[in-house]
């Protein structure tokens, strides 16, 4: 059990910081300079922070467990797009 409180803490660092890079490059790129990033890689971070805010959901002892298991089909779903345009781009 002391295990899994380790783990859920670490992820909860984990999305903590994801959360605040998140913010920051979108106040730089709003207010002070232009960030010019291809929307495969903003696709990518987002489903790569739905994915973990899922899995803090779930694991977590929330009785409410609707929301990450709507962020882990969200991520689900930005994954699978990103592959499929992935495999497109071979053609």
């Amino acid at each position: 059990m002391e295990l899994r409180w380790k783990s859920i803490k670490v992820l909860r660092r984990v999305n903590i910081v994801i959360g605040l890079v998140a913010l920051t490059i979108g106040f730089y790129h709003f207010f002070i300079e232009n960030i010019d990033f291809s929307m495969d890689r903003i696709l990518l971070f987002l489903a790569l922070m739905y994915a973990l805010f899922g899995l803090e959901g779930v694991k977590g002892d929330e009785k409410n467990k609707v929301l990450a298991y709507t962020y882990l089909l969200v991520a689900v779903v930005i994954f699978s797009g990103l592959i499929i345009e992935f495999f497109k781009s071979f053609d």
